[in-house]
């Protein structure tokens, strides 16, 4: 006699007794009686792992509700809804979808509002909240603030209902030193540091970035992959370490000039900043000589300086190293990928602000390159606060170390912010 071999999801379905909705009933029927009842009474522990049965089935009534023919249409809108939604995430990735939802959080605001009205049910803003992944508290947040939407506040949220927010005055204090003729040479981030240094704002660089970019204040860079370059060396104190290098710039009348340059590793302080039309070595060596003279007292001795520089000929010849040889200072000349295992790239990253924030967007003629060249100093160690160091200058580092260890305090909660939002009339424009 044989036997009929069933297939495992055949007797899966009679134990979950769900057959009758996803089985045509003639197929049910021709089933032998004994068959359906061995099926529904097997002892689970001869089977290895029996004891998870119970986990598993426990999970398992959602799916008999699924296959109930009564919600036929709400299953295939679910399925349609979920197979949109895995689409999108195996297209633009989880990451992106959630940025997206983000970005456009009142529109699922607005949708998940009208189906929970719909259905009367508010399990099903709970669910479909959970299946976006948006927790209660922010979809709550979000409903709030889709109620008090004002075109007045660049959040797009009431000042007073959400009175932490950055304050008008603010927003025109950020437009006044973005829009000041002053600073027509320094980067956003530096301008904030001045800003905070005048006391004009209390918000975080981070803030002041996200609403330059939303007033269109700033060039949004498109960030490029390029290959890691390998970092410089960090000093401990001033004048422990010294990068020298020689950069060119070719003047509006085609005349090409050298810039012979000495930085300090810590405090990136331009200790010495001259140019000639020549590449010499007698000029790199006048250079480093002045900076020796302007940076230390050449009559105490053991005092000791690493110098970092490039494999170039002006930086390593017989003129350079007789000064060395003869200097007071013990100088250790060490060439950046070479002698030791990191780029002179500090200095280079000093020639890069020079030319392409102080000289770019100017022409300079030869005769006026001097002058220029004295301001971009001037500008650079002086006033321009260094990105490095958060609020302070590179000269006010070298004269105080101590102010490396000096954090900007920033109020959690800028109290004339919160009353200037607080008592704000949107009719009255600022």
């Amino acid at each position: 006699m044989t036997y009929n071999k069933y297939n495992t999801a055949i007797k899966t379905s009679v134990a979950l007794n769900i057959h009758n909705q996803i089985l045509p009933a003639s197929f049910i029927d021709s089933l032998p009686p004994s068959t359906i009842s061995g099926w529904r009474n097997l002892n689970t522990e001869q089977f290895v792992g029996y004891q998870f049965a119970n986990q598993i089935e426990s999970n398992l009534d959602d799916v008999h509700v699924m296959f109930d023919e009564r919600l036929k249409l709400f299953k295939n809108s679910f399925f349609a809804f979920a197979r949109l939604y895995l689409t999108i995430l195996d297209s633009i990735g989880k990451n992106d979808f959630q940025k997206m939802i983000r970005k456009n959080k009142y529109v699922f605001v607005d949708l998940i509002d009208n189906l929970s009205k719909a259905f009367d049910n508010k399990q099903i803003e709970k669910s479909i909240c959970k299946f976006l992944r948006i927790t209660p508290k922010m979809f709550k947040s979000w409903k709030s603030y889709r109620k008090y939407q004002c075109s007045e506040s660049l959040s797009n949220i009431c000042f007073k209902r959400l009175p932490q927010q950055i304050s008008k005055l603010e927003i025109k204090k950020l437009k006044e030193y973005l829009a000041n003729g002053k600073y027509p040479f320094w980067s956003v981030g530096t301008i904030w540091a001045q800003a905070i240094r005048d006391k004009a704002i209390s918000m975080s660089s981070s803030t002041w970035y996200r609403y330059a970019k939303k007033l269109g204040l700033m060039e949004v860079r498109k960030l490029a992959k390029k290959c890691r370059k390998r970092g410089s060396v960090k000093a401990k104190k001033v004048n422990e370490i010294w990068h020298m290098d020689v950069s060119y710039f070719i003047t509006s009348n085609n005349v090409k000039l050298y810039v012979y340059s000495v930085l300090d590793n810590l405090s990136r302080k331009l200790v010495d900043l001259s140019y000639s039309s020549v590449l010499s070595a007698e000029l790199r060596t006048a250079s480093l000589r002045r900076a020796i003279y302007n940076e230390f007292d050449v009559n105490i001795k053991d005092q000791e300086i690493d110098l970092i520089v490039d494999g170039g000929s002006e930086n390593n010849n017989s003129t350079v190293h007789e000064f060395i040889r003869k200097c007071k200072v013990n100088i250790n000349k060490k060439i950046a990928l070479k002698d030791v295992r990191y780029s002179n790239s500090m200095i280079e990253a000093n020639f890069k602000i020079m030319k392409q924030a102080y000289f770019r967007y100017q022409p300079i003629h030869s005769r006026d390159f001097g002058k220029h060249l004295t301001h971009f100093k001037y500008d650079y160690n002086y006033v321009r606060p260094h990105h490095a160091h958060t609020l302070y200058t590179p000269s006010e580092i070298s004269n105080n170390q101590s102010l490396l260890d000096v954090k900007p305090i920033l109020e959690k909660v800028n109290h004339e912010r919160l009353e200037a939002n607080r008592n704000f009339c949107c009719k009255i424009d600022l």
